[in-house]
């Protein structure tokens, strides 16, 4: 996922986000484990356009979803003099849109790093690519991955496809949460459909 696709998120995207759970969910919350369903059941997932008009997911977790909402929100978005013309939900007084790799930048500079300027969007998929290699993931788990990514991936079945907001928030969710919380090693060689963090994230 490029980070400024993210800026251009649209109102309309947001609105249109995915959220709890359909019929054919409904039905694949039966083979979920707890922590699946708990994941799928928390998290939404708004889908942008990427390179060449390739839908992306983007996943929002809990936490983003109040920060959000009051970003959407017509009040606030007046009280900011974003123009009401605007279509993007991270836009500017001047009819834009915050660069998000400015506010990356800023946030890693007041967050007292070491080395902030490593905080880079192309960093975080370069480590996020090396460290799906280290995990015994299938063809179809990788596809997965590559399309949250943006990547271009030849494998993309119309199964998957169907399901990709259910995927979003269940595997490739399980796979950021092990990234961010910095517990990569204790799954080292294991299959992604074996990992549970039942009990241990929530």
């Amino acid at each position: 996922m490029l980070i400024c696709n993210v800026s251009l998120v649209r109102l309309k995207a947001y609105y249109q986000r995915k959220t709890g759970q359909d019929d054919v969910q409904a039905q694949l919350m039966k083979e979920l484990t707890s922590f699946e369903a708990h994941l799928l059941m928390t998290q939404e997932v708004v889908e942008i356009r990427g390179k060449v008009g390739r839908c992306v997911p983007v996943i929002l977790p809990l936490e983003t979803r109040q920060a959000l909402s009051s970003i959407a929100s017509k009040i606030v978005r007046k009280a900011c003099s974003i123009p009401v013309e605007s279509s993007y939900i991270f836009g500017s007084k001047t009819g834009g849109v915050f660069r998000a790799y400015d506010a990356i930048s800023i946030v890693a500079q007041e967050a007292g790093l070491s080395s902030p300027s490593l905080i880079r969007t192309s960093n975080m998929r370069k480590y996020m690519a090396t460290m799906v290699q280290a995990l015994d993931t299938s063809e179809a788990e990788r596809s997965w991955i590559m399309q949250h990514l943006g990547h271009n991936m030849d494998v993309h079945l119309h199964h998957y496809r169907q399901t990709s907001d259910v995927l979003e928030r269940t595997e490739v969710a399980t796979i950021l949460l092990i990234q961010d919380f910095g517990i990569v090693p204790h799954y080292v060689g294991r299959k992604l459909s074996d990992i549970q963090l039942d009990g241990k994230l929530f």
